[in-house]
């Protein structure tokens, strides 16, 4: 299960990046079709790999992107739900680009209690 290297990797992102004195709600990871995550995968990862720190508790979002395709014929660049999706002009031999992405796009904070008085 590769998402878990995935998970330890985020949280030690995260870690560097949230604020000390800030409680963490969830983060955003957008991640291309070549990265292979289950999503149910990954949120039992981050489970996981946040027990015991500083951002147990929090959530993770994952935003899992479209192929992105290049055609070597007409110079085209298009979105598409396969790898082996044909160009519009007919071409057969597309290749895929920026499909290896793994961002982490957001940290979600939680809001402030306030107190009644």
């Amino acid at each position: 299960m590769h998402e878990f290297s995935l998970a330890t990797s985020l949280v030690d992102l995260v870690l560097k990046h949230c604020p000390q004195d800030e409680e963490l709600e969830s983060i955003t990871v957008e991640a291309g079709p070549m990265r292979g995550i289950d999503p149910q995968a990954m949120q039992w990862a981050w489970q996981a790999a946040t027990d015991n720190t500083a951002i147990t508790g929090s959530k993770v979002e994952l935003i899992q992107q479209p192929w992105k395709l290049h055609c070597p014929d007409c110079h085209t660049d298009f979105v598409a739900n396969d790898m082996f999706t044909n160009c519009s002009c007919g071409c057969q031999k597309t290749n895929p680009i920026d499909s290896d992405t793994l961002r982490l796009v957001r940290l979600t904070l939680k809001e402030p209690a306030t107190l009644c008085t």
